[in-house]
């Protein structure tokens, strides 16, 4: 089944490319196209960025059981794209 949105393409507007820097934490990879199909809503793309900024650097799981926990769910949820991603 085709993706009922498609993810933006480069050349991104600064804002969303700013945005999709800082969600990889470097300038030379392709974001992922989670982000790329969450920048087509600016503010959803911020919030998308600080909550996962919270987990990552405030959640209470070590990162070997935040990973492994990632993991487990989308091997049960058949979720093949995150699986690929972790």
């Amino acid at each position: 089944m085709p993706a009922r949105l498609a993810p933006l393409q480069a050349p991104y507007d600064p804002a969303v490319a700013d945005a999709l820097r800082r969600l990889m934490g470097r300038d030379d990879v392709e974001p992922l196209t989670l982000f790329r199909t969450i920048a087509h809503h600016e503010p959803l793309l911020d919030r998308f960025r600080q909550t996962g900024t919270t987990v990552l650097s405030h959640g209470r799981l070590p990162a070997d059981e935040r990973e492994t926990l990632i993991q487990r769910t989308t091997a049960r949820c058949g979720a093949a794209y995150e699986w690929g991603v972790h």
